[in-house]
């Protein structure tokens, strides 16, 4: 006689994830989670039974969770398995490059060598573009149903940063990723990415023209919610580290990175203090550039710095600052996209400061969410226009929220996902 449970699990859809460069369940650090845990609880809220990939390299932490291949069962509905790679020390380098090659070869011969449950979907999360392709043509090997997830544009990423006169050269050089990034875009059968500027750059790769096919899911989280008395510690802990009850706080949170300008930022500061504006400039995070920053404006007494925070600090952080700091660089890839930070700030309502171009300054100018400025003289004058109106700030902050619970919010967004796979 079949048991209610085993016949309840025999009914089960089972899906593959695959996600890297992200926290993962069976990390013991206090990380936010992003697409594979969003994804994965999501899916499994929806009765799936969730099989999670990715890199025994952990991205943030730049350590390794493990050296060989592990398949940890965390519960009877979710497995995680760690393919080994090599690891790299900078997010932009030869050796990162390296170990996904090394990634993908291993995670071949593991879907070569064990005898695995075959999914009904495959969410294949891009980058790594190597592993992609393996994903792709075991599951097409397999009839599986795949989903392609992108999240940054590779190869492209990779000739942002050298002189134009280079760029031509570079592309050629990289033409082996170009046709791999267009065969994974044609071959799978749904492709979701995070913005409308994403998806109107896959679509130069894309010669099937279904619009059906290809899919907006943005970046967003679902909501942090807090006891009363934990708020309070919290909340009392922060009054040491920038927010004090009555002041005006910016705030920063992000990893302190190359992918940030904080020269502005210092400009700002040094023009507020000369105007004698009092307001505390909180910036969260660690990261590569974090020295040089802290040199830039540290010497500020109204300035903290108090490294990483988690996501319940956040929370009380971003439930009580004036605005959030997103000093983003005009890359293409961040243009074309809609950072994870900026759905932070429209959740909590808080207006967002930025010279991002794109994507960002169009809900920006459509929806007035924010300030947007184009160098340190156009930072000092708005944001002090900004400081002085009291009523924009109230705008600001309903036109925050309204966004976000008519287009972002969590369930709403990751249900486009269920309806795709369902």
């Amino acid at each position: 006689m079949i048991s209610i449970s085993q016949e309840f699990s025999c009914i089960m859809k089972i899906i593959w994830i695959f996600q890297t460069g992200e926290p993962l369940h069976v990390d013991n650090f206090d990380s936010r989670p992003m697409r594979a845990i969003n994804l994965t609880n999501y899916l499994i809220k929806k009765k799936f039974k969730v099989v999670l990939w990715s890199s025994s390299f952990y991205h943030q932490k730049k350590i390794h969770r493990t050296k060989e291949f592990k398949s940890s069962k965390i519960n009877s509905t979710l497995t995680v398995n760690l393919i080994p790679s090599l690891g790299y020390e900078k997010n932009v380098s030869i050796k990162r490059i390296i170990d996904h090659i090394i990634l993908a070869i291993n995670l071949h011969k593991i879907l070569k060598k064990n005898e695995l449950q075959t999914p009904n979907n495959l969410v294949i999360g891009f980058p790594p573009i190597e592993t992609s392709l393996i994903f792709l043509r075991w599951a097409l090997k397999n009839n599986v149903n795949t989903i392609l997830d992108i999240k940054d544009r590779w190869p492209e990423v990779f000739i942002y940063p050298f002189p134009k006169y280079l760029r031509f050269f570079l592309r050629i050089l990289l033409q082996p990723y170009f046709l791999i990034l267009r065969y994974v875009i044609n071959n799978s059968n749904h492709v979701t990415t995070i913005s409308n500027g994403f998806r109107n750059w896959i679509r130069l790769f894309d010669s099937s023209n279904d619009e059906n096919k290809n899919h907006i899911i943005p970046l967003t989280s679902p909501e942090v919610s807090i006891n009363k008395s934990k708020y309070k510690k919290i909340f009392k802990w922060w009054n040491k580290n920038g927010l004090v009850e009555g002041k005006k706080t910016i705030c920063f949170v992000g990893s302190l990175s190359r992918a940030f300008d904080f020269k502005p930022i210092q400009s700002l500061i040094k023009y507020l203090s000369y105007k004698k504006i009092d307001i505390n400039f909180v910036i969260c995070g660690s990261g590569d550039e974090s020295n040089e920053i802290k040199k830039m404006i540290n010497k500020f007494d109204n300035v903290f710095f108090p490294g990483w925070v988690n996501v319940e600090q956040i929370k009380v952080l971003l439930d009580n600052s004036y605005c959030m700091l997103a000093p983003y660089k005009n890359l293409e890839d961040f243009k074309s996209s809609i950072p994870n930070k900026i759905y932070d700030a429209l959740s909590y309502g808080v207006p967002i400061v930025t010279s991002l171009e794109g994507e960002v300054k169009k809900l920006i100018d459509v929806h007035e969410i924010g300030v947007h400025y184009k160098n340190d003289r156009d930072l000092c004058i708005k944001f002090e226009k900004f400081l002085l109106d009291k009523n924009l700030k109230e705008r600001m902050t309903f036109n925050s929220k309204n966004l976000f619970e008519k287009n972002y919010k969590f369930d709403v967004v990751y249900n486009k996902f269920f309806e795709i796979i369902n």
